[in-house]
């Protein structure tokens, strides 16, 4: 995958930085704040618990599961997400690496990618274990 640096973050394509906020400390605070708000307003992290736990419950499958946060930005719903699901597999994806985030738990990880790009390079692909 092609990536590029600018002011010395790296960005996961040359057109990425055309999106990136100039602070990106203070827009990470600032998407923590909505994420907490947005929690308070659906109950939870999700919409449909229990739809969402029946998926990511490790007794109805023989494989684990995986969530991807597409756009993760502070990165703080994906470790809330991989702690109440320890055995699924949780990958935040973004334009950067989200900065200070606490206790990064064993099942999740951070990926620099763009959304934007071709997903075909992802068919049939099985993301490798942290």
């Amino acid at each position: 995958m092609e990536s590029s640096n600018v002011l010395g973050r790296t960005l996961a394509s040359p057109g990425a930085a055309d999106d990136l906020r100039a602070d990106t400390k203070a827009e990470h605070n600032r998407l923590n704040i909505q994420h907490e708000m947005l929690k308070v307003l659906v109950g939870g992290l999700f919409i449909v618990p229990d739809l969402v736990k029946k998926a990511l419950d490790p007794t109805q499958r023989e494989e684990n599961c995986g969530v991807l946060d597409i756009g993760t930005g502070s990165g703080i719903w994906a470790v809330e997400m991989a702690k109440q699901f320890p055995s699924a597999e949780v990958v935040g994806i973004d334009l950067i690496h989200p900065d200070n985030v606490p206790e990064i738990p064993p099942n999740c990880r951070f990926r620099i990618e763009d959304a934007n790009l071709d997903w075909d390079r992802y068919a049939g692909v099985k993301m490798p274990s942290p």
